[in-house]
């Protein structure tokens, strides 16, 4: 069941499992563009 103008509906019923994917690096032609590492290394300079 919906509610009009509020965009909520009940959470019963089927959900499906939703699944988590994990990038560890992107490569293209070779190079890595960006890897995992290098990422939590940004965030922890900040």
């Amino acid at each position: 069941k919906m509610k009009p103008k509020k965009k909520t509906r009940k959470k019963r019923g089927h959900r499906q499992e939703v699944t988590r994917l994990m990038i560890n690096s992107i490569n293209l032609n070779g190079a890595v563009l960006a890897s995992a590492e290098s990422a939590e290394a940004a965030t922890a300079a900040e």
